[in-house]
């Protein structure tokens, strides 16, 4: 039986079990069309996320509405889930769902028809293939007109970034503006080649933050300016070539972070022209940190990388977990964490920034708190081993 073969004997019910009691969603709210909808297990631990991964009863697919902004199958799903890696380890997510639902002749979902078992003639070229096939076309990120930046002015330094700690001149770099009427700050998102892809904006408005609307894309009239952020990293375009030379890169969430960076390890050198004497300002860029504006990681962002030579990789994502290492909010952390990063392992060497000594509040990114902070917890980056644990709960970060 051929992975399609199995997805297309899968009834919604059988999906729904699979996905409550497998993979550890609670029980589906549903759209107006009745396509269930589960909690984002697809980057969080169990029975954690909210519900925004869609199931569409008609092509089989689902499709994760926050972070991953991803299509999956029910295979590709298992895989991101469970923290296989989506090529080598594809013939588990397989297996998972045969053995599920015991393939040797147990009825499910289909009266009296029985599953067949596991061909022989699985194939490696088979696994490639049928991985491959549900998975859509890149679409190319956007190219706005520069000229859009003109309606929020000039280049300023927002004094709500200023009182924490980013300076005028990293903000300058970056093209930072403002939008006083929406209590906004404006946030121009480019492509490795430079051209603008997306404009977002940090607002300042508290019913916008209470709503869960901190970061979004801008609105100009009636035109937004979205942009897939799955297939682009926030700072790669400005910081590529101290990537390029380093070879790693910080991987942090947010825009911020890579501003941060930029002010703790920046700066305008003088340099005097030999023949003329005259003295001119460059701005000298130290920094290798890039943001991927959520905590998913996606396998454009990594080709991205990979494709500037990287061969270290530190994920410096928000704080989510607790000092207790034993905790349960600390492993569900854990958990979460490797997810994203070991299936990258077989790529460049991997590490990842904890705080287990409380040098970070709930929710800070590992460069909030200072240049000296964030120093001191790249010293104390954990790799992330490439073996696997025999269980999903005693998987550690080595």
């Amino acid at each position: 039986m051929t992975s399609q073969e199995l997805k297309d004997k899968l009834s919604v019910e059988d999906v729904i079990k699979y996905v409550t009691e497998f993979l550890g969603s609670d029980e589906p709210e549903y759209d107006p069309n009745g396509n269930p909808i589960f909690q984002t297990i697809c980057h969080n631990p169990a029975h954690c996320g909210k519900h925004k991964l869609f199931y569409y009863v008609e092509s089989k697919q689902f499709h994760c509405y926050t972070e991953c902004a991803e299509n999956f199958d029910i295979f590709s799903l298992t895989c991101k889930s469970k923290g296989y890696d989506p090529v080598s380890e594809f013939r588990k997510a397989f297996v998972d769902v045969q053995n599920f639902f015991n393939l040797g002749g147990v009825q499910f979902g289909f009266g009296n028809e029985t599953k067949e078992e596991l061909s022989d003639g699985w194939t490696i070229l088979q696994k490639f293939k049928d991985f491959n096939a549900p998975k859509k076309e890149l679409q190319p990120l956007p190219k706005v007109q520069e000229n859009i930046l003109e309606y929020f002015g000039p280049t300023v330094a927002p004094a709500e970034w200023l009182k924490e700690g980013i300076s005028a001149d990293a903000m300058a770099h970056y093209g930072i503006r403002i939008d006083s009427a929406m209590r906004k700050i404006i946030i121009p998102h480019r492509d490795i080649d430079g051209n603008l892809c997306g404009i977002r904006g940090r607002s300042f408005d508290p019913d916008e933050v209470a709503d869960g609307k901190k970061y979004m894309p801008v609105y100009i009239q009636k035109d937004c300016y979205k942009h897939p952020l799955g297939q682009n990293l926030y700072g790669l375009y400005e910081n590529q070539d101290v990537i390029r030379r380093l070879k790693k890169v910080a991987v942090f969430e947010g825009e911020k972070s890579v501003l941060l960076c930029a002010t703790y390890y920046n700066r305008y050198i003088e340099k005097q022209d030999p023949n003329t004497g005259e003295v001119k300002y460059e701005y000298e860029n130290n920094n290798f940190a890039v943001a991927t504006c959520g905590s998913s990681f996606s396998t454009q962002q990594l080709k991205l990388l990979l494709n500037l030579g990287v061969n270290e990789i530190i994920f410096c994502y928000d704080k989510e977990n607790d000092d207790d290492k034993e905790s349960e909010l600390t492993q569900n952390y854990e958990e979460k964490l490797l997810k994203i990063t070991k299936p990258l392992t077989k790529y460049a060497n991997i590490y990842v920034v904890m705080d287990y000594e409380g040098l970070l509040g709930y929710k800070d990114s590992p460069a909030d708190k200072g240049k000296e902070t964030l120093e001191k917890l790249m010293k104390k980056k954990q790799q992330v081993s490439a073996v696997e644990a025999d269980t999903e709960r005693k998987r550690r970060l080595n």
